[in-house]
C-alpha cells in the first residue's frame, strides 16, 4: 500500500480560505436539499467536512439502478461468483467486469430504502462473498483502461455503500485498487482519464477519512477545470479533445462534464469546495461548447468520436439533463439557460438549442443553428486528429473528418443508422468508393483547413490531400446563411481505380422523394437534368442541373461490421441517399449545390427558380458567395487574389485566408481568419477611383483560426 500523499500546498491554504474559494451559500442548501433521507451506516468521522461528502457520496450511488440485483443475487454461487461469467476471459470486452457490475447493482438494492433488499443480510453477505471471490482471483484485462479505470468505475461505489457493514479487511483491499494519478502512466492520465484516476484517491479518501487524500484528489480533479492550450482537455474555443487533438465533446468530454459537476457539488460547502472560477469553467464549456452541437436529443455525431459506432450513437444531448440540474445548484444565476437547453432537449423548449454560427478553430469543426434546421461539417488538418479506431471500433470511420455535414430538423436523421451506412458515401464528402483501413488515428498534411464566423454568419473550407490505398484531392467550402447553405467544390482529382463521388445527404428515410415536382421510384437510380429534390423537408438545389444518384430503401447490416464489440444480430433500415457521380480518375471536376433545410415542394420550386444567393467563384485560387438580400459575401481564397463583388466592389488579399464582408449603407465589415498560421492580413477594397487598405493582426497559438473582425465606416 503507498502512503498517503503529502498535501498540495494550494489544498493546504484552503483550511483558512475565505468565501471567495467557496461556492454561493444558496448552492449548499440546495445540494442539501438534494441529499434527501439516504445516509450512511458507517461510523461517522470526527471530521465534519469528510463525513458530509461521505453522505453526499453514498446518496449518488444509492440512487443508481437496482432493478436487476434480486435477479444476481439468487444466481450468485456460494463462493461469490456466477456461473455465466468467464473468468479468464481478457479480451476488449473483458467478461469479468460483469461480476463487478453485478456486485453493483446488490450494493445499491442494499442501500436503497426502496429496494426490497434494503438492509438485507443476504444482500450484504452476497457483497462480501463476491468482493472476497475478486480479490483471490484478480482477474485482469489486455487493455489498461479496464485495469486502472473500469474496474474501479465499478468498485468505488460497491465499497461506499457497504463500508460500515462489511469486514475491515474487505474495505481495506478494496482501497487498494484505487489508485493516485501520480501512480500511473502520465501519457494514459489526461483530461477525463485524469479525472476518472482521481475520483479513485478521492472515494479512497472517503473511505479512508483521510484528508490527504481528499484534498490531493480535489486538487487535480478541479485543476483540469481549466481552459488549456495542452493536447487534451477544454480548449480556448469552448470545445474538448481527448486521444490527442481530437474533438471529443461526446463520450470523454461528455464524462468530463458529468464528473465536473459532480465533483464539484460533492465539496461544494467545504473546505475542499471548487473555487468558484473553476465552476465557471465547467459551465463556459457546456454553454459556449456542448450546447451549440445539440439538436433535440442529439449531441453531434461528429463530436463523439469513436462512438459513433455503438448503439444510440448521436442521442447523447439526454446525457446532458442531469448535468443541467447540477449546474443549476452550482449557479444559479445561469439556472434559466441550463433550464432553457434541458426543455430543448427533452422536446419541450425552443426549437434550436441555440441560434447562430460558430467555428471551433481548435477542432476543425463547424456548428450553424436556425429554429428550423441544424448542420455541422467536420474537418480535419495537420493540427488535429479527425477520428480514431481503437478497440475494434468505428472500423470503416477513415471518411468521417473530410467535410461530413450533418443535417438535421428534428435530431433524429442519423439515430442507429451507422450499422447500415454506405461508409463510401458520407454526407457531404467527396471521396472514393472505397473506405481505407487505418490502424489509430486520421489526420492529413494541410493546414489550410478552417473557418469565418461573426457569430451569426460563417464559411468553413478544407483542402483535402488524401493518398492511402487510394488518392482524393479537391478543395471543399460551406457557406451559411438564414434559410440556406451552399455547398462548394473545386480541383477535384483522383489517380485511384474507385469511381469518385460527393455525397450531398444519406439519412434514414422519412417519407418519399420528389424530384422537380414528381416523385420518384425506390431503388437506386439517375436522375438527368435535375433541378432540385426534396426529401423528408430538406432540399437540395443545383443553380446548373446536374445529374446525380438517388437511392432509397432498405439497407442491412450489422453493428459488428463496424464494432467488433458489438452483436452480429442483422440490422435493417430504410436509407436515403443522394450523390453527384465525378467519375474514375476526374481531374479538375467540380460541384455546387445549395441546401434548403426547411422546405416543401412549393417554397423549394420558387427557390430553384430564383436562389437568394449568387455564386461568385468556384475554383481552387477563390470559392465564393454572395447573399444580395443580406449584404454578406463569403469568400474562401486558397491564395493571394482579387475577386469582383458587385456594385464596382473589388477585394484583394495578400495571403491565403477566409473572409466575410458585411455591407450596410455605406460601411461595411470585414471578419478574417488564417488558419495555415498567424499573420498580418492586408485587405485592399477598391471602388471606382478610390482604394482602401485594412490590417487585420491575426493571431497564432491558441488562438490560431479564430475569426477577427475590422470595420470599416464608409466607402
Amino acid at each position: 500500500m503507498s502512503p498517503a500523499p503529502c498535501l498540495p500546498p494550494r489544498a493546504a491554504q484552503r483550511n483558512n480560505s475565505g468565501s471567495k474559494r467557496r461556492l454561493a451559500v444558496v448552492a449548499v442548501m440546495s445540494v442539501m436539499a438534494v441529499i434527501g433521507s439516504v445516509r450512511a451506516q458507517a461510523a461517522v468521522s470526527p471530521d465534519r467536512d469528510i463525513d458530509l461528502i461521505r453522505h453526499r457520496l453514498v446518496a449518488r450511488y444509492a440512487a443508481g439502478s437496482f432493478s436487476d440485483g434480486a435477479r444476481y443475487l439468487a444466481t450468485q454461487r456460494p463462493d461469490g461468483s456466477w456461473p455465466d461469467i468467464d473468468y479468464a476471459d481478457r479480451s476488449l470486452n473483458w467478461n469479468p467486469q460483469k461480476h463487478l457490475d453485478r456486485l453493483k447493482e446488490i450494493a445499491i438494492a442494499y442501500r436503497n430504502e426502496k429496494s426490497p433488499l434494503h438492509g438485507s443480510v443476504e444482500a450484504r453477505d452476497a457483497v462480501a462473498r463476491g468482493l472476497a471471490f475478486w480479490y483471490r482471483r484478480k482477474p485482469g484485462a489486455d487493455n489498461w483502461w479496464s485495469n486502472e479505470i473500469g474496474q474501479q468505475l465499478a468498485l468505488e461505489p460497491i465499497l461506499v455503500l457497504t463500508a460500515g457493514d462489511l469486514p475491515a479487511e474487505l474495505v481495506t483491499t478494496g482501497a487498494t485498487y484505487l489508485h493516485d494519478p501520480v501512480q500511473l502512466a502520465s501519457y494514459k492520465f489526461t483530461g477525463q482519464n485524469l479525472v476518472w484516476c482521481a475520483g479513485e484517491q478521492f472515494v479512497r479518501g472517503v473511505l479512508r477519512d483521510s484528508e490527504a487524500d481528499l484534498a490531493a484528489a480535489v486538487h487535480v480533479m478541479e485543476g483540469a477545470d481549466v481552459v488549456t492550450s495542452d493536447v487534451e482537455g477544454i480548449q480556448y474555443d469552448h470545445s474538448f479533445h481527448q486521444h490527442g487533438p481530437q474533438l471529443y465533446v461526446g463520450g470523454y468530454g461528455l464524462n468530463f462534464l458529468k464528473d465536473g459537476t459532480d465533483n464539484a457539488l460533492l465539496v461544494a460547502g467545504t473546505r475542499f469546495a471548487y473555487a468558484t472560477d473553476k465552476v465557471d469553467v465547467l459551465s463556459d464549456y457546456l454553454l459556449d461548447g456542448a450546447r451549440l452541437m445539440v439538436r433535440g436529443k442529439m449531441l453531434d455525431n461528429g463530436a463523439i468520436g469513436r462512438e459513433i459506432a455503438r448503439p444510440g450513437a448521436g442521442q447523447e444531448a439526454v446525457g446532458l439533463l442531469p448535468v443541467l440540474d447540477t449546474m443549476g445548484l452550482l449557479k444559479p444565476d445561469k439556472k434559466a439557460d441550463y433550464d432553457a437547453l434541458k426543455a430543448h432537449i427533452a422536446g419541450a423548449g425552443a426549437p434550436s438549442s441555440f441560434v447562430g454560427h460558430k467555428h471551433f478553430w481548435n477542432s476543425d469543426f463547424t456548428v450553424h443553428q436556425r429554429a428550423g434546421y441544424y448542420a455541422s461539417v467536420k474537418m480535419v488538418s495537420a493540427r488535429t486528429y479527425g477520428t480514431e479506431t481503437i478497440n475494434g471500433e468505428n472500423l470503416k470511420g477513415y471518411w468521417l473528418p473530410f467535410g461530413v455535414t450533418y443535417i438535421a430538423r428534428r435530431g433524429d436523421e442519423y439515430v442507429d443508422i451507422f450499422p447500415v451506412w454506405d461508409w463510401a458515401h458520407l454526407p457531404g464528402v467527396t471521396s472514393p468508393d472505397q473506405v481505407p483501413r487505418f490502424l489509430s488515428h486520421v489526420d492529413q498534411p494541410n493546414t489550410f483547413v478552417g473557418g469565418v464566423s461573426d457569430g451569426r454568419y460563417g464559411a468553413a473550407a478544407m483542402k483535402v490531400d488524401v493518398d492511402k490505398e487510394t488518392s482524393i484531392h479537391a478543395h471543399k467550402a460551406w457557406f451559411f446563411f438564414d434559410d440556406e447553405f451552399v455547398a462548394l467544390g473545386a480541383g477535384i482529382s483522383s489517380t485511384g481505380a474507385a469511381a469518385v463521388s460527393t455525397t450531398l445527404n444519406q439519412s434514414l428515410q422519412e417519407g418519399g422523394v420528389i424530384v422537380d415536382g414528381h416523385s420518384v421510384a425506390a431503388g437506386r437510380q439517375p436522375i438527368r437534368d435535375v433541378s432540385w429534390v426534396l426529401h423528408d423537408g430538406i432540399g437540395y438545389v443545383f443553380p446548373e442541373k446536374a445529374t446525380a444518384v438517388v437511392s432509397t430503401g432498405p439497407r442491412s447490416g450489422s453493428w459488428s461490421d463496424i464494432n467488433s464489440l458489438q452483436a452480429r444480430t442483422p440490422v435493417s433500415k430504410s436509407v436515403f441517399a443522394l450523390w453527384l457521380d465525378h467519375g474514375v480518375r476526374p481531374s479538375g471536376a467540380s460541384y455546387q449545390y445549395i441546401v434548403v433545410p426547411d422546405s416543401d415542394g412549393n417554397r423549394l420550386a420558387t427557390y430553384a427558380a430564383h436562389p437568394a444567393v449568387r455564386i461568385l467563384a468556384n475554383t481552387t485560387e477563390v470559392q465564393a458567395v454572395q447573399h444580395e438580400r443580406l449584404g454578406i459575401s463569403q469568400i474562401i481564397f486558397h491564395a493571394p487574389g482579387r475577386l469582383t463583388l458587385g456594385q464596382d466592389l473589388t477585394i484583394g488579399v495578400d495571403r491565403p485566408c477566409m473572409v466575410l464582408v458585411e455591407q450596410s449603407g455605406a460601411g461595411m465589415q470585414i471578419v478574417a481568419s488564417a488558419p495555415s498560421g498567424p499573420a498580418q492580413l492586408h485587405v485592399t477594397l477598391e471602388r471606382a477611383a478610390k482604394s482602401r487598405l485594412v490590417t487585420l493582426e491575426l493571431r497564432g497559438g491558441p488562438s490560431l483560426g479564430a475569426s477577427h473582425t475590422a470595420n470599416v465606416a464608409s466607402f
